[in-house]
This record gives structure tokens, C-alpha cells and sequence, in this order.
């Protein structure tokens, strides 16, 4: 008698999860989105939140690079996205080397008092790109504050 499988169905965070990963590994290397780019410094500050444990992130993207900058939400029972791709890509097609903005969490938070309520954290963003090719291994200059 030939058995079922017995793996179960992933859960929607796991499909999900699952999604995020493919898709970072099938974006473009940033050398290939713009030759000249030698570093793309994003920083992510959160509203502050006595919840959370550090209220700023930065990253660093280096021309090897996967060129992908979809971040997770801070919360990690939210299963929101900070989707800056746009924005990043913007500023490589055009030559631009400064953007800054605010976004505000979608996603859902599974824990807290109501279960599946909209997170709604904010967060401003600052991105600079580095564009000079003489620059290539030195360190990135950091996002400037606005």
C-alpha cells in the first residue's frame, strides 16, 4: 500500500518567507542595475516604540551584491514588508544619489492583545548612493540624516 506524504502544508508566514527568499536570490546583482554604483547605504528609523530593542537600521549594498531592499517590519509577529525597491531603483536609473521618505507598516500582528491587527509602524527612510567608480572597495559613505 503506498502512504500519502506526510509533510504538511506551510503555514502562510512560511510560504511567505519562502516567497521573500526567491525573490532575493533572482534580484539582479547591483553591478548589473548600474556599473558606476559602488555602494547603496539604506537607513531604516522606526517610531519609537518601548517595544522595541533598536529603533534605527542600516545596511550596506556593494556592487557583488543581491540588489533586493525589501526589509521585514521591526515587529517579529508582524508580517509586514518596507518595500524601498522603487525608490532604490529610481535613484540607479536616473543618477540620483539622495532619497529620503516615509512609510507606515500593512502587515498584520499575530501576537499582542487583538490578534491580527494592523501594525501600522512607521518608519522614515534615508538612502544615498555612491556613484563614483574610483571609490570601489572603500567604505560607503552612511545615509544622511534629514
Amino acid at each position: 500500500m503506498i502512504m500519502g506524504s506526510r509533510r504538511k502544508r506551510p503555514t502562510p508566514a512560511e510560504s511567505d518567507s519562502e516567497r521573500q527568499r526567491v525573490a532575493r536570490m533572482r534580484a539582479p546583482l547591483l553591478r548589473e542595475l548600474q556599473a558606476s554604483a559602488t555602494c547603496v547605504s539604506v537607513k531604516l528609523t522606526f517610531a519609537v516604540d518601548t517595544r522595541l530593542e533598536q529603533e534605527t537600521r542600516s545596511f550596506e549594498i556593494h556592487p557583488p551584491a543581491r540588489a533586493y531592499f525589501v526589509y521585514p517590519c521591526a515587529f517579529g509577529d508582524c508580517n509586514g514588508r518596507h518595500d524601498l525597491d522603487v525608490v532604490v531603483r529610481g535613484l540607479l536609473r536616473t543618477g540620483a544619489t539622495q532619497a529620503s521618505g516615509a512609510l507606515q507598516c500593512g502587515g498584520h500582528r499575530s501576537g499582542g492583545v487583538v490578534q491580527g491587527a494592523r501594525c501600522g509602524l512607521g518608519l522614515t527612510y534615508t538612502i544615498s548612493v555612491q556613484l563614483d567608480p574610483s571609490q570601489t572597495g572603500t567604505n560607503c559613505q552612511p545615509a544622511a540624516t534629514t
